[in-house]
């Protein structure tokens, strides 16, 4: 199927204001996921909780299309309000014993990190695989810091610093191979990339929906797999982790699937705008917005390397993603920024040189005009 991109585009008002290409940082939202805001809002506004079976109902499709979105069954899908929060319900919940430890790249986002290395005061230690000076991590790499107590390998889909994509269909077929719980921080990547949970082989999959999901912050997805519910306890358990919660029964019987990982009251407003950011995915089909964003990318490195700049990111077509970072030999990123900010074109500074992060809606035109600002 063709894109239609001007249709496309017409869904976010942000295109006639900036070129916005930091969705790595965080994305504007399309009109489809404000105007379910508003509905829900509106229906709140005049109605209170009169509606609140509609609510749950539209919760459970906005569930079904996440699973669709990942290749996975709904029941293996549990709403989360942070990756942080997700990472933290497998960090924390492996039975974990003294002298464990955790492989994960030395490099990872502070979401990917902190919850492994809070698991110090438990005796378990972290094995860190370095990059290699192109910036990728091979699976072979990750193999040989493997040993007989590690009990999880965890990495991002993609790396926020310098966009290297991870196959996470052999590190997957690895952690099987050695008993190991797989644990995926897919922040940077789903949304952008067309992403199968159940082949891949991870055991955790945790992306917040304010990057490349194009949704609200505080709410996103987290895929769970029929093995991660067997290993995992639950470490925050509140009134609706569990079966029949309205017959406020004193007796902890959880749900028998990802939902158990789901507390409390949902974040009603971040679910309905998540509903619609994950509609317009649905509709486009995520082969085609993967596609749509390595075209991008593409003429934008082939631009880079025609004026002298340095491409920072792994090129490999196996390695890519939406993420890429480059610098000059001379030119100091900040000056670069600066010219960038002077034509409302939104960019951060990464990983030692300037990280352009496009989406599916995205135009040429606004690649070619950031590379004509360059000098």
């Amino acid at each position: 199927m063709e894109i239609n991109l001007n249709h496309i585009r017409e869904q976010f008002p942000v295109t006639k204001t900036c070129a916005y290409l930091n969705h790595a940082a965080a994305s504007p939202l399309s009109l489809r996921a404000t105007d379910a805001i508003r509905e829900l809002m509106d229906d709140q506004l005049c109605h209170g909780y009169c509606n609140g079976d509609r609510w749950k109902e539209h919760y459970s499709q906005v569930r079904g299309m996440g699973a669709q979105l990942l290749h996975t069954r709904p029941e293996r899908i549990a709403f989360i309000k942070s990756t942080s929060e997700g990472l933290g319900f497998a960090a924390n919940g492996v039975n974990w014993h003294e002298g464990d430890n955790v492989v994960l790249p030395a490099n990872e986002f502070p979401t990917n990190y902190n919850p492994w290395l809070n698991l110090s005061v438990r005796g378990v230690s972290l094995q860190t695989v370095p990059p290699r000076p192109d910036r990728t991590i091979p699976v072979e790499d990750i193999r040989q810091c493997i040993d007989s107590h590690t009990h999880v390998v965890a990495i991002s889909f993609v790396q926020y610093y310098s966009g290297f994509r991870a196959d996470l269909a052999a590190i997957g077929q690895l952690c099987r191979e050695r008993d190991l719980l797989f644990v995926v921080d897919g922040i940077q990547g789903v949304g952008a990339l067309d992403l199968d949970a159940e082949a891949c082989g991870a055991d955790i999959i945790a992306a917040d929906g304010h990057k490349f999901l194009l949704a609200p912050f505080s709410v996103g997805l987290m895929y769970v797999s029929p093995r991660a519910l067997e290993h995992l306890s639950v470490s925050v358990v509140g009134w609706l982790s569990v079966n029949d919660p309205f017959n406020f029964r004193p007796v902890l019987d959880l749900l028998p699937d990802a939902r158990r990982f789901e507390p409390g009251t949902e974040n009603n407003l971040g679910i309905y705008g998540l509903g619609g950011a994950l509609e317009l995915f649905l509709e486009t089909g995520m082969a085609n917005v993967e596609g749509r964003i390595h075209s991008l990318t593409g003429l934008l490195n082939e631009g880079l390397l025609r004026k002298g700049y340095r491409v920072l990111s792994p090129r490999e077509k196996s390695f890519q993603s939406a993420i890429l970072v480059f610098n000059h030999p001379t030119q100091r990123n900040e000056a670069i920024k600066q010219r960038f900010d002077a034509e409302n074109i939104i960019v951060s500074i990464r990983g030692g040189g300037i990280r352009v992060s496009p989406h599916f809606y995205n135009s040429e035109e606004e690649i070619e005009h950031l590379l004509s600002t360059l000098v």
